[in-house]
């Protein structure tokens, strides 16, 4: 008799921009495969990362905290602390066989749970790597300024997609008929956009069509909030012709990915495994892919372009077909996945379950809690807060500057609304709601505590079963 407990294949890309899919009607990108689980299954249209920067958003999937909480704000390979995840309560609460394939990019966790490991950009090495130096196939690296987009020496066959599709694929037959969560993850189409000599999906840069290109108004940002731009690759200065190569080329990688998702779907169809399986697409956060005049991702700030994120949830006959506008961001997923499973959420988790949006017929209906009418972002010294209508950053750094954006006038985020008297009050209301945000997920001192009961007096506040009371120390508190 088969077993009931559903297999989870979580595939994550690296600075997917969201409105590159076929399914959101991009008049260029083909993601034929994307597409068909959208089609089938549940997509988020307002979903979002709580950091655009790869490890921080990934250790926020798997252990559904927000940065300022789990402490990982940088890409280092640093050892983490103990930090509670995903795949270990799966692996000991549900009984999954546990593994991962691709970028891994989370550091020395040591308590990730995952068993079988396939790395590429790890602290224990890089498989990839090692399996093109075996074949002989000469390895390239280079200069991410000079080198930001061209074409490699390389085949297609040769290049990290394959390599991970396989693997992948390799993967699902080694953990057999048990149930498993696999967590798939794919470099592209991160920068540096670079495709192989044999291009299969080639786009003409002189055929695509260009996002809204002004560049004018972030040249009008503080200095230390585009240097990070324009340093390295300043793509309004290089002019047009470059930004149109680099987008070529990354809707280029964006469709070899999509490839190998339609490759390791077929190979669970063919192991008769994929109506128990549970498939979830996301990136960890986006790219300007052109917007503003941008390309990458080294800019501060909270715009659409970097922090939203595609998701798609399928799994055959159990999720409906519907595209939601609720908006979910990644500190929810650790939670969903456990509501899938009928599995009670651990009390450190911050996020909120979004599994009864999946499971309704309507998604549009039984949504949870209200607290999704507003999604919050966290960099180090920039807090954001994101509603249906408004988005408001505030600075903690030096200079004091801050954005905020009108989404129902402005969805492009070109005219900077912070100082206009005419927003005053919904400033203030938006600061307030960081403000209530940050009391109430703060970071604990020491991990361990988190292995006892909550004392009433702190910890309560770290969990949204609890926020009631949180909420009402603060309504005290601005009495």
């Amino acid at each position: 008799m088969p077993d009931p407990r559903p297999n989870i294949l979580f595939i994550i890309s690296d600075q997917h921009n969201a409105r590159c899919v076929g399914y959101e009607n991009h008049p260029d990108v083909k993601t034929p495969n994307l597409d068909t689980l959208a089609r089938n299954g549940v997509q988020f249209r307002r979903a979002y990362t709580t950091k655009a920067e790869c490890m921080p958003s990934r250790i926020t999937f798997l252990t559904g905290l927000y940065p300022h909480t789990h402490g990982i704000y940088a890409n280092t390979n640093d050892r983490i602390s103990d930090l509670p995840s995903l795949a270990a309560l799966l692996r000991d609460k549900a009984g999954h066989r546990t593994g991962a394939v691709g970028k891994w990019h989370m550091g020395d966790w040591r308590t990730s749970g995952f068993e079988d490991i396939v790395p590429q950009v790890s602290p224990w090495g890089n498989r990839y790597v090692e399996d093109l130096e075996a074949r002989g196939v000469p390895i390239e690296e280079p200069d991410i300024v000079e080198c930001y987009t061209g074409q490699t020496d390389m085949c297609y066959e040769d290049t990290e997609p394959r390599w991970v599709g396989r693997e992948t694929n390799k993967m699902i037959d080694r953990l057999g008929d048990e149930p498993w969560f696999i967590y798939c993850s794919y470099e592209p189409p991160h920068d540096p956009y670079k495709v192989p000599k044999d291009n299969p999906f080639p786009y003409d840069p002189n055929e695509i069509e260009l996002p809204p290109y002004d560049i004018d108004h972030f040249r009008t940002k503080p200095f230390s909030w585009r240097r990070g731009v324009e340093n390295l690759w300043h793509a309004g200065a290089a002019g047009e012709p470059k930004v149109r190569e680099a987008l070529a080329n990354y809707y280029s990688l964006i469709s070899m990915v999509d490839d190998n998702i339609g490759r390791t779907i077929r190979h669970l169809e063919e192991r008769g495994l994929l109506d128990n399986t549970i498939v979830i697409y996301t990136s960890d956060h986006g790219d300007f892919a052109g917007e503003h005049g941008q390309i990458g991702k080294n800019a501060p700030g909270a715009y659409e372009s970097l922090y939203r994120i595609p998701m798609l949830f399928y799994w055959k006959g159990r999720f409906g077909r519907e595209v939601s506008y609720n908006m979910v961001d990644n500190v929810d997923f650790f939670p969903t996945i456990c509501g899938l499973l009928g599995l009670d959420v651990p009390m450190h988790a911050q996020g909120e379950s979004f599994h009864s949006v999946l499971m309704a017929s309507d998604t549009n209906c039984g949504y949870p809690s209200p607290r999704k009418e507003k999604v919050f972002f966290d960099e180090p010294f920039l807090k954001t807060v994101r509603t249906p209508t408004r988005k408001l950053t505030f600075s903690f750094a030096g200079e004091k500057k801050g954005e905020m954006y009108d989404l129902e006038l402005d969805p492009g985020e070109t005219r900077n609304v912070y100082d206009d008297p005419h927003y005053r009050e919904d400033r203030s209301k938006l600061t307030e709601d960081i403000l209530a945000w940050l009391i109430s997920t703060e970071q604990p001192e020491v991990w361990e505590e988190l292995r006892f009961p909550m004392p009433p007096f702190r910890w309560y506040r770290m969990n949204p079963r609890f926020r009631h009371a949180g909420n009402d120390l603060l309504s005290r508190l601005r009495e």
